[in-house]
C-alpha cells in the first residue's frame, strides 16, 4: 500500500454532458476507497475490486475506433436523518487513475478481458509457461504411463504407496515403446524421464528369487515347443495356473457381511545369538519362532487390534502341527464373533507339516461342533497355488525384519519380543497361551486321509459344515470357483468329533546337543570364556548343563506330497 494520503483529483467538469461528480466526493470519500483498494495487495483481488466499480460495455455508435466504453464509480457515503446510505459517484478516468495511483491500461486490460469472458480475473503472471506448449505430449505420455500394469512385490512385505513394474523394464524401454507408439507426439527421453518421475510413484520390481516353479516351467517349455498344438496347450495350463492364483487373492481381498478372515503364517526362524561372526554363518543357533495370525482381509489395515503374534523359543517347544493348531485355536476362542457372521474364513500355506494336515482340521472340526458360537454355521480352510502365497502376515514380517536387519548383535530374545510389540499384540507361550497334543487326539478320532471321500492332497479348500443337529461333514475341493464333491463324515466307526480331547503339553524340549555345541562355541569366540559371567547372556546359562535327554523328532509327513495341478478348471 503506498504510504500517505491519496492524491485529490482536481477536476473542473461544470455542466458535462457525461455526468461526472468528482467534486461531489470529500477526501474522506477518496481516503476510504484508496484504504479499501489496498487493504489486501493481492492483484486478482485487486483487479476484482477495481470490476466493481467499473463498468464495461460496447460503443452504441458503430464504426468508433473504441473497442469498449468504460464508466467509473466511486461510493459516497452519507447519513441522512440519522440512516447511513451509499450512492456510486460517477467520476472521470482521471480521477480514478489518480485516487488509485494506477493506470488507465490496467484498468481498460481488466475490463476488456470481463467484457469478453464474462469470468472474474485471474493471476496470470509468471509460471512455466512454456508447459502450455507441450500440454498435448504431456497428456499423452501420462495416459500411456497410466496404462502398464503395475505388480505386487512380494519382497516390499509392509503396506506402500509405491507401485512396481515388472523387472525387465527400465525408463529408457518405456521411453522407446512410447515413440514406438505414438509417432505423432514423440518426446525426447528427459521429457518422458522428468514425466515418469513428477507425476507417479513408480519403480521397477528386484527380479524375482523365490518365484514360482511352476510358471518358470511353463515358460520355458513355451518359448521351446515347436509343436503349435502343444504349445497352446502349455500356454493354456499356464493361463489356468495363474487364474486360479488369482481366485485365491480375490477370495483373500473381499470379506462379506457375515463372513470374518483370518489368515496366518509363520516367519522364518529368526536366530539366537545373532552376532556379526564370520562363525555365526557355519554355525547351528537357536531359533525364535513366530506365528503371526491376522484379522480381516488382505486389503485391511493391520494393527495391534487385527495383529496377533504368537511367539515361543526352541528350548520351549517344537514348531510342527500341534503348535500351529493350539495357536489357531487360541485366536478362534479369544474372538468375539458378532451375530451376523456365520463363515469363517482361513487362509495360509500348503505346508504338509504345519498346516495341510489332519491334525489341523481335526482341531477346526472340535471348535465348530463344541466351542463355536451357534450362528458360526460354516469354515472353510484355504490354501494357495504353490508359489504363489503371499498373504497378510508376509507384511508384518517385513516390517520386523526391516526393524531386526540394522541390528548386529541380538542376544536376548526380548529384543525381538520388543519389536514382534510395534506390529501386533504379542502372545507368550506358557503366559498368554499353551500348546496341546491335538495330534494324538485326532488320531484316534479321524480316518487317515488316504481313506477320506475325497483327495486330500489335491485339495485346495477344505469346506466343515454344521447342520441343524450339530453334525459336522467335511470335503475338500481341489478347484477355486467350482464345487463338485459332497459333504461326509471322515471320523472312524464309533467316534465323534467330540471325542477329541487334547492334552496340554509341557514347556520346554531337548535341543540337539550337538547346536547346543555350536551356541555355546559362538558365544566363547564373540564373548570370551567368560561369557557365563554377563547378566545379559542368563539366557544361555543353561548351555552349562549336560543335556540328559534323548532328542526325538517330531515329523508330520503323512500330507507332505506336492500334488501335481492337472485340472483346467479354476
Amino acid at each position: 500500500m503506498p504510504k500517505g494520503l491519496p492524491v485529490i483529483p482536481q477536476c473542473v467538469h461544470g455542466n458535462s454532458k457525461q455526468g461526472y461528480k468528482c467534486n461531489d466526493l470529500t477526501v474522506q470519500d477518496y481516503s476510504k476507497f484508496h484504504r479499501n483498494f489496498y487493504s489486501t495487495s493481492v492483484k486478482v483481488t485487486q483487479d476484482t475490486f477495481l470490476l466493481k466499480y467499473c463498468t464495461a460495455q460496447t460503443p452504441k455508435k458503430e464504426g468508433k475506433r473504441k473497442s469498449q466504453t468504460i464508466c467509473y464509480f466511486i461510493p459516497k457515503h452519507e447519513n441522512l436523518a440519522g440512516r447511513r446510505r451509499v450512492k456510486l459517484i460517477k467520476v472521470c478516468q482521471k480521477a480514478m487513475t489518480t485516487i488509485l495511483g494506477i493506470s488507465r491500461d490496467r484498468i481498460q486490460r481488466i475490463c476488456k478481458q470481463h467484457l469478453i469472458t464474462m469470468a472474474m480475473p485471474k493471476e496470470r503472471r509468471g509460471g512455466n509457461r512454456k508447459s502450455n506448449l507441450y500440454s498435448d505430449r504431456t497428456e499423452s505420455v501420462k495416459s500411456f504411463i497410466k496404462g502398464l500394469e503395475a505388480l505386487e512385490s512380494h519382497y516390499v512385505r509392509g503396506r506402500s504407496t509405491v507401485q512396481y513394474l515388472s523387472s525387465d523394464l527400465s525408463i529408457k524401454k518405456l521411453h522407446k515403446l512410447y515413440n514406438d507408439d505414438a509417432q505423432n507426439v514423440s518426446v525426447r527421453y528427459e521429457f518422458f524421464r522428468r514425466i515418469f518421475n513428477k507425476y507417479f510413484n513408480l519403480s521397477f520390481k528386484s527380479p524375482a528369487t523365490d518365484a514360482c516353479s511352476k510358471c518358470i516351467q511353463l515358460k520355458e517349455v513355451i518359448k521351446r515347443e515347436r509343436d503349435t498344438a502343444k504349445k497352446q496347450l502349455q500356454i493354456a495350463q499356464l493361463r489356468i495356473h495363474k487364474l486360479k492364483a488369482k481366485c485365491f487373492y480375490t477370495s483373500l481381498k473381499t470379506q462379506g457381511d457375515n463372513e470374518i478372515i483370518f489368515s496366518f503364517d509363520c516367519q522364518k526362524n529368526l536366530v539366537l545369538p545373532k552376532v556379526p561372526d564370520q562363525s555365526a554363518y557355519f554355525s547351528r543357533q537357536l531359533y525364535t519362532y513366530n506365528l503371526t495370525v491376522c484379522q480381516g482381509p488382505s486389503r485391511g489395515a493391520q494393527n495391534c487390534l487385527n495383529t496377533f503374534i504368537y511367539t515361543w523359543l526352541e528350548t520351549e517347544a517344537k514348531k510342527g502341527s500341534n503348535q500351529i493348531a493350539s495357536a489357531v485355536f487360541h485366536r478362534l476362542m479369544n474372538t468375539n464373533f458378532e451375530d451376523t457372521v456365520s463363515h469363517i474364513k482361513l487362509f495360509c500355506d500348503g505346508c504338509g507339516g504345519q498346516n495341510k494336515n489332519s491334525i489341523v482340521l481335526g482341531m477346526l472340526a472340535y471348535w465348530l461342533k463344541t466351542k463355536a458360537p451357534r450362528h458360526i454355521k460354516k469354515l472353510t480352510l484355504i490354501f494357495p497355488v504353490v508359489g504363489h502365497s503371499f498373504l497378510p502376515p508376509d507384511r508384518v514380517f517385513g516390517n520386523i525384519e526391516r526393524e531386526i536387519r540394522p541390528l548386529e548383535v541380538i542376544v536376548e530374545p526380548q529384543t525381538y519380543f520388543d519389536i514382534f510389540k510395534k506390529y501386533g499384540t504379542v502372545l507368550r507361550l506358557g503366559s498368554d497361551f499353551h500348546f496341546y497334543d491335538w495330534k494324538s487326539s485326532v488320531k484316534n478320532v479321524l480316518k487317515l486321509p488316504g481313506s477320506w471321500h475325497f483327495q486330500f492332497n489335491a485339495s485346495k479348500r477344505f469346506f466343515l459344515r454344521k447342520d441343524k443337529n450339530n453334525r459336522i461333514a467335511i470335503k475338500g475341493e481341489p478347484n477355486y470357483v467350482s464345487e463338485v464333491i459332497n459333504y461326509g463324515n471322515v471320523c472312524k466307526r464309533g467316534k465323534s468329533f467330540e471325542n477329541i480331547v487334547p492334552v496340554m503339553m509341557n514347556v520346554g524340549v531337548p535341543v540337539k546337543p550337538v547346536k547346543l555345541n555350536d551356541v555355546r562355541n559362538l558365544l566363547k569366540k564373540h564373548f570370551g570364556e567368560d561369557w557365563a559371567s554377563y547378566d545379559y547372556l542368563q539366557y544361555y546359562n543353561f548351555l552349562q548343563e549336560e543335556p540328559n535327554e534323548t532328542v526325538i523328532e517330531e515329523t508330520d509327513n503323512e500330507e507332505t506330497i506336492i500334488h501335481e495341478e492337472i485340472d483346467l478348471r479354476v
